[in-house]
């Protein structure tokens, strides 16, 4: 999902989609129109083939687990508190 052409990693895409940018009177972009888009875009993918998804997200979420990811020191106390 890009906004231009000129987007740098266009150029090494399959496919690209085009979302255009909305402008508001502050100094940045808004970011609205991209993140409905990708909503809608997961959204599709997880209503095609949800157990898929359900145990491949299973299967990412186990390997960050394992890594600590999400550990901070309540996570931890939490776990510590639990055994």
């Amino acid at each position: 999902m890009t906004d231009r052409a000129s987007s740098p990693l266009a150029n090494e895409a399959d496919e690209m989609l085009y979302i255009v940018r909305s402008s508001s009177a502050v100094a940045w972009w808004s970011k609205v129109s991209p993140m409905i888009v990708a909503d809608w875009l997961m959204a599709q993918v997880i209503t095609k083939d949800e157990e898929k998804i359900k145990a491949n997200l299973k299967l990412s979420d186990d390997a960050w687990r394992l890594l600590g990811h999400w550990e901070n020191a309540n996570t931890r106390e939490l776990f510590n508190n639990n055994k």
